[in-house]
């Protein structure tokens, strides 16, 4: 639930009627040093209908699979602008499913859920993604590759549509920027 989710939790804070302050979305400007996210974060149209985000971190494969899979570490550093994550329920195998209860400011609650078509621990995960204030449904794969002290992280995010996929593009980017920043000063904060 990472790129495509967060992009849609900022995406119904406009269909809700509220409005976002694009320098809020902003991602804050970090030093190197204070983060294993190893720079840049690379978010592409690879396809008619996917959109794939990319990045390196400084950790070992099992150590990123954990943060992003164990609610213990998603309560941590998941959420997007404005909202914190309130409930995280993940049943890690593949036919599991996961849900997660994100809070806006005002108080609104938001859900995404989906079942995992497969989870292999630590190389990577798919799922189908959907969401409670929206038709929209992703298909996720997020694959970890090993590369000694670093992790190649890429996300494909497939789209029903070229439409779907270029509506969601730009949230998708500016969400994964933001998510995966905190993700990687979270784990930044818990390195030996």
């Amino acid at each position: 639930m990472l790129a495509g989710g967060i992009a849609m939790l900022q995406a119904s804070a406009l269909f809700a009627g509220a409005s976002l302050d694009r320098g809020f979305l902003r991602l804050p400007v970090m030093e190197q040093a204070k983060s294993v996210l190893l720079q840049p974060l690379r978010v592409t149209k690879v396809s008619d209908q996917e959109t794939v985000v990319a990045a390196t971190f400084a950790v070992r494969r099992q150590q990123l699979f954990e943060a992003m899979t164990r609610p213990e570490h998603l309560m941590q550093w998941m959420g997007a602008a404005g909202m914190t994550l309130q409930d995280a329920h993940v049943d890690p195998h593949a036919g599991g499913s996961f849900r997660f209860v994100f809070q806006r400011q005002s108080g609104r609650a938001i859900e995404v859920r989906g079942a995992y078509r497969t989870f292999d621990p630590p190389r990577g995960f798919s799922y189908l993604e959907s969401y409670d204030f929206s038709p929209l449904q992703i298909d996720v794969t997020t694959q970890l590759e090993d590369a000694g002290d670093e992790t190649r992280f890429t996300q494909t995010l497939r789209y029903g549509s070229t439409r779907e996929r270029d509506e969601d593009f730009e949230p998708v980017a500016t969400s994964s920027r933001e998510a995966y920043a905190r993700l990687g000063r979270y784990l930044t904060q818990r390195a030996p």
